[in-house]
């Protein structure tokens, strides 16, 4: 199977199985993530995991 690297992660922070704070902590390399989501009170958790940016969907 092809190995591909991930530069930049863009994911939401609430999905149906798991959480993509929980998902990108679990990463064996650091790479820039920008958490997406409806949920500002997320914002403080995903900055303290060192994402690149929050962007908060308007719904």
């Amino acid at each position: 199977m092809e190995e591909h690297v991930i530069d930049v992660l863009f994911i939401d922070i609430r999905m149906p199985n798991v959480s993509g704070l929980d998902f990108y902590k679990s990463l064996p390399r650091i790479m820039v993530v920008v958490f997406t989501t409806a949920y500002s009170e997320y914002a403080i958790e995903a900055f303290n995991a060192r994402a690149a940016d929050f962007l908060l969907k308007p719904f």
